[in-house]
């Protein structure tokens, strides 16, 4: 079971996880230290509370080219379901972050994309390239994230590449 799936099995008494005994502090200090020192840069403490930085620049860091200068993270339920449906079109340099996913679909959207999977260490696991819409994209097993870029801005990213965000 990943981190993630412990964090939502919790019961809302504050007790143990049932499979695994530990007690729900225990748990959800594992959480927010997994969150700071897996994710790199997208999470981090301020007073010990747990912050997002909503707007992320892309790196692949193994070709030192940007592939967003500007893209927003979407990191709740809500904000991945919604995701890119619904807009018109990304400009150049603009992404979606979706964390956590393995997989994607661009049902309701009306342009193409790229889309980068990345896992834990920041290695890319997958891209697919001109997803059209209304298709399900890939599982990519490993997955952390994924982000969707405007099609042809992922030409140059291969699986392997190592891939930098970093809060504006």
């Amino acid at each position: 079971m990943s981190i993630w799936t412990y964090v939502f099995a919790l019961r809302q008494d504050g007790g143990s996880i049932p499979s695994f005994g530990a007690p729900r502090k225990t748990i959800i200090e594992r959480y927010i230290a997994w969150d700071i020192n897996i994710c790199h840069g997208v999470f981090f403490c301020v007073k010990g509370r747990k912050q997002m930085a909503h707007n992320m620049q892309v790196v692949n860091v193994t070709i030192g080219e940007t592939l967003a200068s500007h893209a927003m993270l979407a990191d709740s339920f809500l904000t991945r379901f919604i995701g890119l449906q619904g807009r018109r079109a990304l400009a150049p340099g603009e992404g979606l972050i979706l964390l956590p996913t393995a997989s994607i679909h661009t049902f309701f959207m009306r342009f193409p994309i790229d889309a980068v999977f990345v896992d834990e260490h920041n290695r890319v696991t997958r891209v697919r390239r001109a997803l059209r819409p209304w298709r399900i994209g890939p599982v990519a097993s490993g997955a952390l994230y994924c982000v969707e870029l405007p099609a042809g801005a992922a030409a140059s990213t291969r699986p392997g590449h190592e891939i930098a965000l970093r809060p504006l």
